[in-house]
Order: C-alpha cells, then structure tokens, then sequence
C-alpha cells in the first residue's frame, strides 16, 4: 500500500511531487520511522521502503546547501537548521549529491568553494508551481550566501504579500515587462526545452529555454550558467530569442541578483559591482551590459525581516524582431 502511494508522491529522482522542501522532509521523516519499525518485523520484505528512503534523504542532502540550511527555492527557508540535520544524521551515512534533477526541476553545480544551484523548472508540468522562480539560482561561497531569493513569509495569510514573494521578481533570473515566466493562475503554459548539462575538468555548464513568454510577446528565454572547476568564476548568459511575431512587443528584461544580508555593494568606474562581504572577501560582478543599477530590497530570512540589496541589470527589447535575438553576459568572479 505504501510503495503504490509513493508512486503518486515521489519523483524518480527522488524529489517530491509538489517541489515543496517542506513536504519532502515531512515525508521522509515518515518513512525513516516506518523503516525502523519494519525493521523489527519479520516476513516483510522492506528493501524498496529502504531504497525509497535513501534516494529522497539524496534529494534532501542535495537540496542542502554549504550553510546547513536547504536552498530557499519553493519555502525551502521554511525548515530549521535542526529538522534538516536531524533528519539527515537518522538516515546514517553521507548521501550522494545530484548534480541534475530533471524530473522534480533543480540544478546543482559546484566547485571547491562554490557551489550555485538553480531552479531548471519541472520535467512534466510548470503549472503546478506555487513560484514563478524558472531559472533563478543562488549561489554560495564556501558557507556564506551571496544570490538569494527573498525568501518566505512565515504563518502569514496576506495573499498579496505571498504573491510578491512567489513571482520572478523576487527570484535571481530573469523577466520581461515585470511578467512572471510561469503564470501563477494556471491559464499560460511554460513549456522548459532544450534542457543541456555537461560536466568537464574545466568546468560545469547548464543551458535551458523556456516558452513562457512566448504567447504575450513571442519569445523565448535562454538561460546559460557556466561553473569554473579550477577558477572562482561564474559566467551566465541571458538570451531573449524571437520566435514568432505573435502578441505585442516587449520593452524591456530585467535580470535581477538578490544580495544577501550582509553584504555591502559598490559601483566601479568601469560600471561592475563589487560585493563587500562582511566576512572578508569581495566578489566583483560584471555585464557587458552597462544598463546595471542597485535597488534597496527586503529579505524575509528564517530569522526575521532583513533589509538588502539587489542589482539589476536593465535590457532594451524594443528592436527584438528586427534583431531577432538580443543578449547580455554576466560574469562573477572572486576577486584575489
């Protein structure tokens, strides 16, 4: 009975159905204390039970990052640092780690150091999401965060609240006109295509579409993240491709990056954006788009509201069918 409800409750991969972290450590909790009263019994054969259980105890180890707290992705900033650790130290020994899961939708890339993970959208179905996050990441150095999302409100039922926190602005990727890329009411489709991972002794590179704003302004965003394996770089680029001359003409994109806490931001005279970290070191970030601002922010932390930064880099659309693809690299690098 319980192998058949896992069926409808897990991915493959490992991860829960829904996306949420906060279901996906709730479930295997139940499973680790069903294992170990099993485990006592005798005539039953609880192999896959256990195999279950260890490949959702993956999932979360993967979902966990440097600082011991899950990636904030879909409420993931919702469980305690306790829960997580509790629940990993019951499974027993060291999980491996993804670096891709397709069916339940994230990325993770990593070097010694860093480690960047993103949200590459769901194999079968976007229109079940609660976020309009496709394509954000966060990245980390060594146990500090520098990319963030905005986070969660806690126990709170002001719905325009939630809804701010779940659209794309208030993720690290990419929107068109202040759109969300995935429509939170269900009645535009994004379809995530040309999905591509490759892992070499140079470095990790993702590179993904989607459709989501392909019926209101006929396009299509490419997003490319490329991990460094011997150098403290990240090199991304984001790509607005024509498609078809349906709907009206986008203005503009905005790609945003939602600093962390802590962090003190400083314009350069070349235009990049030094991150001040509070713990010593400085990671630069650079466009070859020189149309880059930074924003006071809020962030909703799991200990309580914390103001922030954010940068944005602002890029024109107007000529977009006439261009028929307009681009922007951005690069970070840790600084010596």
């Amino acid at each position: 009975l319980l192998e058949n409800e896992l069926q409808f409750l897990v991915n493959p991969d490992g991860g829960h159905k829904t996306r949420s972290p906060v279901l996906q450590i709730e479930l295997l909790r139940h499973l680790i204390e069903l294992r170990s009263v099993v485990a006592i019994l005798k005539n039953i054969d609880a192999v896959n039970l256990n195999k279950q259980t260890v490949k959702m105890g993956e999932f979360c180890r993967s979902f966990q990052m440097p600082n011991g707290l899950f990636s904030w992705f879909h409420g993931g900033s919702l469980v305690s640092i306790d829960i997580i650790k509790q629940t990993l130290d019951r499974i027993g020994y060291k999980n491996k780690v993804f670096s891709i899961a397709e069916d339940t939708g994230f990325c993770r890339m990593s070097n010694v150091d860093t480690v960047v993970f993103s949200d590459i959208g769901s194999k079968e179905n976007t229109g079940n999401d609660t976020k309009a996050s496709l394509f954000a990441f966060e990245l980390f150095h060594k146990k500090q965060k520098l990319v963030s999302n905005l986070g969660e409100l806690v126990n709170s039922n002001l719905k325009h609240a939630k809804n701010s926190l779940a659209s794309s602005a208030a993720h690290s990727t990419l929107n068109i006109d202040d759109r969300n890329n995935i429509d939170l009411t269900g009645s535009r489709k994004t379809k995530v295509f040309n999905l591509k991972y490759g892992k070499t002794n140079e470095g990790i590179l993702l590179d993904t579409t989607h459709s989501g704003y392909e019926t209101i302004y006929g396009v299509h965003h490419r997003r490319q993240i490329y991990v460094s394996q011997k150098k403290p770089v990240i090199r991304g680029k984001d790509e607005i491709i024509n498609i078809d001359n349906i709907g009206s003409i986008p203005k503009s994109a905005n790609i945003r990056f939602h600093i962390y806490p802590g962090i003190e931001l400083i314009k350069t005279m070349d235009g990049s954006i030094l991150l001040n970290h509070e713990k010593g070191f400085v990671w630069k970030l650079s466009a070859e788009n020189q149309n880059i601002s930074t924003q006071d922010s809020v962030m909703f932390t799991p200990t309580g509201l914390l103001p922030c930064k954010q940068i944005i880099i602002n890029i024109k659309l107007e000529k977009i069918r006439a261009y028929k693809t307009i681009s922007c690299n951005w690069l970070f690098q840790l600084q010596k």
